[in-house]
């Protein structure tokens, strides 16, 4: 009986050692993947920080704009609000029978 303790043993030692030398020959494998994600990840995360300063560059050349804008509209108003209203134009009376 206690040899079957002792094949269980071996069973379990070759299981184990098989394993670990199938876990070491995966990692070989996937090195080089890893790192290639890794200079992929960097290389986008630059583009994001370009990206951004980009982005944060056209909003300052945006916000004079918006403020130009805004007194434009202010100055529309004005002048809507100076101008007399005007009455639509009555047709002459020939042409209303016409």
């Amino acid at each position: 009986m206690e040899w079957v303790v002792v094949v269980l043993a071996l069973g379990c030692l070759v299981f184990i050692l098989h394993m670990v030398s199938d876990y070491f020959k995966r990692r070989q494998e996937l090195e080089p993947k890893l790192q290639r994600l890794e200079q992929a990840k960097e290389k986008l995360q630059s583009e994001i920080r370009n990206s951004k300063g980009a982005l944060d560059e056209q909003r300052g050349q945006l916000s004079p704009l918006r403020e130009e804008l805004t007194q434009l509209e202010q100055e529309a108003k004005k002048i809507q609000q100076q101008a007399p209203a005007k009455r639509p134009r009555q047709k002459p009376a020939e042409e209303k029978d016409g």
